[in-house]
Formats: C-alpha cells, structure tokens, sequence
C-alpha cells in the first residue's frame, strides 16, 4: 500500500514540533514567574487582537483617499485608522 503524501503544512508543522517545541512547553515554574512580573511590569506588552474588516469604496472616493494619503505621507491603512480614531476622540 502506498503512503498517503502529507500537505507541505504537515511537514513544516511536524518539523517545527520535533525542532522547537512550543515555549510553553519547555518553561519552568520560575521562567513563568518572571514573564509574570514583566507583564505586571510593563517591560513586555501583550499583542493587541485585531479585526479584519473588508470595505469598498466607490471609485471617486477611493481616487480621493488615495490622494489625501499620498499628501499626508500615509498608507491607505494609516489613513482609515486615524480617521475612525479621530472620530472617536470628539
């Protein structure tokens, strides 16, 4: 019987495991303790969870996006963020 071929995922999944186990997995009571107290610290921040949200624009407001960006030395991304924080500060 032939073996079934694995995904390229499987095999860098299966490399990365026999090669690096997780951190978790490898750290002590005492390694924990001390990631602990840099948390409450402040010397390590943890990631901030994003949301991908999916607009479209019409074209003449796009062309008109992209323009005030360029100006502004900013990516479209950039643009959109500050805008909606903006927003939320008033």
């Amino acid at each position: 019987m032939a073996k079934k071929k694995r995904s390229l995922a499987d095999r860098v999944n299966a490399q990365k495991t026999e090669a690096m186990p997780s951190a978790t997995q490898e750290m002590t009571a005492e390694a924990q303790e001390k990631a602990l107290e840099k948390l409450k610290v402040g010397e390590v921040k943890p990631k901030k969870k994003r949301v991908r949200v999916s607009v479209d624009f019409p074209s003449e407001l796009y062309e008109q996006m992209k323009a005030t960006a360029e100006d502004r030395g900013q990516t479209h991304r950039g643009f959109i963020i500050s805008l909606v924080k903006q927003h939320y500060k008033e």
